[in-house]
């Protein structure tokens, strides 16, 4: 089972939440949201570590293992069997955990883009699926969650060579390090998209948290 714990951006209660949450969190990690410029990147980022602190709390009963970066620089748990992984679009942050698979998650707000300048991030048969079918749009967000999924499950970030692999219509599972990826669908909010990628084909919950 995947757990997909989730949360939306509140600007009143930015404040709050800095004010709350703060100093409960690693001095690095006070020193990286201190950083951001925006309170929308500086919130999506507290709010990406409460779901993780929260979701671990809630299914393990236990405090958060410490955190180290793969060679690429994906976040995962130094010990352990526990993975997560967490993404954030517009105004939705995700935060998927689970026991003893990889995983990979990427939400998208679906507004209104230009797919040609997509194209050269896709095969030729991606531009042929996506430029062609009847809403371009929806395909393009399908092909885009699909494939960061899978990127970052597989840890490479944007090191990763995107036409590497292909996300075609209807693709649920594909291989990409020599390792088979199951593609699954986190039916949130009809204004975005969200999938995940996992290395053992699962289930997937979700479970709307209130910081």
């Amino acid at each position: 089972m995947i757990h997909v714990f989730y949360t939306y951006l509140d600007q009143p209660q930015h404040s709050e939440l800095l004010k709350k949450y703060t100093n409960t969190l690693p001095l690095v990690f006070q020193e990286r949201l201190s950083k951001f410029r925006r309170w929308q990147d500086q919130q999506a980022s507290l709010l990406g570590r409460i779901l993780l602190v929260k979701g671990v709390k809630q299914l393990y009963g236990c405090a958060l293992p410490e955190i180290v970066f793969g060679q690429y620089g994906k976040p995962l748990f130094k010990d352990g069997d526990i993975h997560f992984n967490i993404s954030h679009s517009h105004k939705l942050v995700v935060c998927a955990i689970t026991k003893n698979s990889e995983i990979g998650i990427d939400v998208e707000y679906q507004k209104p883009i230009d797919i040609q300048d997509f194209k050269f991030q896709m095969t030729d048969q991606e531009w042929q699926w996506i430029s062609t079918v009847e809403n371009s749009q929806a395909a393009f967000y399908e092909y885009w969650t699909k494939k960061e999924a899978v990127i970052k499950a597989v840890g490479k970030g944007f090191s990763a060579d995107l036409k590497s692999f292909e996300v075609l219509d209807g693709t649920d599972q594909m291989v990409l390090e020599n390792q088979e990826w199951q593609l699954l669908e986190a039916d949130i909010d009809a204004d975005y998209l969200c999938h995940l990628a996992a290395s053992l084909d699962c289930l997937v919950k979700l479970i709307s948290i209130q910081p």
